[in-house]
């Protein structure tokens, strides 16, 4: 999925974790909204250096985020009623 410059994966009910997305080096929109189900996110979500715009609205059970995030990119990081998460990760470096 190297060429692969935008994930949608709103509304996946049965959606639990996000594992390993080193696999995306392109990606530069990630949506995660709705996906009720998601507990956590793989790390590697924290290095996605071309990522701009991550969302993750009402993910209800989502209570692990990485512990560091390094998004050089990132334009807009949305997270609303994730009310399971406990706190947010650290931003390394600049953004």
């Amino acid at each position: 999925f190297k060429s692969l410059m935008e994930m949608n994966l709103s509304g996946c009910k049965l959606l639990k974790e996000i594992s390993d997305m080193s696999g995306t080096p392109n990606l530069k929109e990630l949506y995660l909204d709705h996906c009720r189900n998601l507990v956590q996110v793989h790390y590697s979500i924290g290095f996605l250096n071309t990522l701009e715009f991550l969302t993750m609205d009402n993910c209800t059970s989502l209570t692990i985020l990485p512990r560091g995030i390094n998004l050089t990119s990132l334009k807009l990081m949305y997270l609303s009623n994730c009310t399971s998460l406990a706190s947010l990760p650290e931003i390394l470096g600049k953004m």
